[in-house]
């Protein structure tokens, strides 16, 4: 993907929050209901556990992307 375009999102805070609500509310567990079979609804419930850990992946992954805070300089004193 586009190191830029995922550096801008990194950078965002507001814009990463947001993405990542509406990613882990599409992989809710709470959403499921109890009218399937028990081995799908295991199925469902591994599914959705396994996307919540790749979301959580992806975005560490983002972390690594951010720019760094920029600090301010500061006088020598040793001079």
């Amino acid at each position: 993907m586009d190191k830029e375009i995922l550096k801008g999102l990194a950078d965002n805070p507001n814009l990463l929050a947001a993405v990542r609500k509406l990613l882990e509310e599409k992989f809710s567990v709470d959403s499921l209901t109890a009218d399937r079979a028990d081995e799908v609804l295991g199925q469902m419930v591994r599914a959705r556990l396994v996307g919540l850990q790749a979301i959580n992946e992806a975005f560490r992954e983002l972390e690594n992307l951010r720019t760094p805070p920029k600090t301010p300089e500061r006088d020598n004193t040793a001079i």
